[in-house]
């Protein structure tokens, strides 16, 4: 990912029909869904998403011959940057704070 940009790690439970497939995940850009691509497993990482920028996705399951389900319920995620590690906690012994 490039600088700004926050993976946004996805899971769910996997389905119990054994037609299915794999799972295609979906991202609500403004009015509009769209495909970001699908997985043979239980899980999807979003590798365009945005520190501080709030996304929804939702998965749907398709089958070896196309057929696809409806999308899953709607879940929103934002990735957060983390607060700074203050330096003095990283002092082993050997270094002399603040230098």
């Amino acid at each position: 990912s490039s600088p700004g940009m926050a993976p946004v790690q996805m899971g769910w439970s996997a389905a119990t029909d054994p037609r299915v497939a794999g799972y295609r995940v979906y991202r609500l850009d403004g009015t509009e869904w769209v495909a970001l691509g699908s997985s043979p497993s239980k899980g999807f990482l979003d590798l365009s998403a945005q520190f501080g920028v709030s996304r929804t996705y939702a998965v749907s399951t398709y089958s070896v011959r196309g057929a696809e389900s409806e999308r899953s319920a709607p879940i929103s995620a934002m990735p957060m940057v983390a607060e700074a590690v203050d330096d003095d906690l990283l002092i082993d012994g050997f270094e002399t704070p603040g230098t």
